[in-house]
């Protein structure tokens, strides 16, 4: 265990402080950092203690017990010992949730972090996803068919407030040099067995068809999806900018309404977008695309209907210029 206190650095070390660098002042962060146990979190933990005393960091850990499997209690007794080690501040969770639902498990987590960051004052929350597990959610998302705001909802930093960042500091990172520097270091990784069940969808993205596609197709295939994504995301960012300033243009000053008159003259991707974020912003209603299609080929017929949304039923009426909503 003493390998965590270990301070001579890698080609990694030099990385990941180049990413830090690269976004934020990097001194006298308060960082909340969410570790397992496994290879993932505890290189994030080695790398974060190695550069600790350079940039004055405060760190706190977090450990989350799912409760899922049978080795869970030695699990948080392994974490418990990293805990005692690093005599770092550390926050540990047990799920009393009794039905396995990856979503609902995420969600527990999430609100757990910022509510801790919260209290405590923390400004950094870092987690261990890395570039492998960008290409699996990448992968995971287009095979459901989601948009482009979705797809890169996994980038580095996919929260930022005034006082708080959700961080990924490890996405540009592979894998296998993660386990590299794993075994360098001899860091006391706990392998979790529910990683290599096929019956996960995930687990075969990783063990099955990324390795098909770096073998038949393109080797640096996690490479090439962090490049595209990184195309997306400037693209969306740019895209949600601009909704945001045409909602504002277009939405009436009193009623529920926009001018779609302008909107009909800007183009369809912004449309979508419009429409999306006027129910959002109106009703706090996520409305389906193809929702988003009729009332688009109602604007353009000028058609008085009702409209059924989320148990919700709505009349969509016209002046010459305005689409207002009413809820029936």
């Amino acid at each position: 265990m003493s390998h965590l206190y270990d301070r001579s650095t890698t080609y990694i070390h030099k990385q990941f402080i180049s990413y830090i660098c690269h976004t934020y002042l990097i001194k006298n962060f308060y960082i909340l950092l969410s570790i397992s146990g496994g290879q993932d979190s505890l290189v994030l933990l080695k790398l974060v203690l190695d550069l600790q005393l350079d940039y004055h960091w405060v760190i706190g850990l977090v450990y989350f017990d799912h409760k899922l499997r049978l080795d869970s209690g030695i699990n948080l007794k392994q974490v418990l010992n990293i805990c005692k080690i690093t005599q770092l501040k550390s926050y540990i969770y047990e799920s009393i949730i009794a039905k396995y639902s990856e979503k609902i498990f995420r969600t527990w987590r999430y609100n757990i972090l910022f509510d801790i960051a919260s209290q405590y004052y923390y400004t950094k929350i870092f987690t261990a996803h890395t570039l492998t597990d960008l290409s699996e959610t990448f992968l995971q998302r287009v095979f459901r068919g989601c948009n482009t705001d979705s797809i890169t909802s996994i980038w580095p930093n996919t929260y930022k407030a005034k006082t708080l960042d959700l961080v990924r500091p490890l996405l540009s990172i592979k894998r296998s040099e993660i386990s590299w520097l794993s075994r360098k270091f001899c860091l006391p990784v706990w392998s979790d067995y529910t990683n290599y069940q096929h019956s996960n969808t995930r687990n075969r993205l990783r063990q099955e068809l990324i390795p098909y596609i770096q073998n038949f197709f393109q080797p640096i295939i996690n490479n090439k999806i962090y490049s595209l994504l990184k195309n997306i995301e400037v693209d969306t960012e740019y895209l949600q900018k601009a909704t945001v300033k045409l909602y504002s243009l277009i939405k009436h000053p009193n009623f529920v309404a926009i001018h779609y008159f302008i909107l009909l003259n800007q183009p369809k991707s912004l449309q979508y977008r419009v429409i999306k974020l006027f129910f959002k912003h109106s009703l706090n209603k996520l409305i389906p695309i193809d929702k988003i299609d009729e009332i688009l080929l109602i604007l353009q017929k000028k058609q008085k209907v009702l409209l059924s949304l989320s148990n919700l039923s709505l009349k969509l009426s016209f002046t010459d210029y305005w689409l207002y909503i009413v809820i029936k």
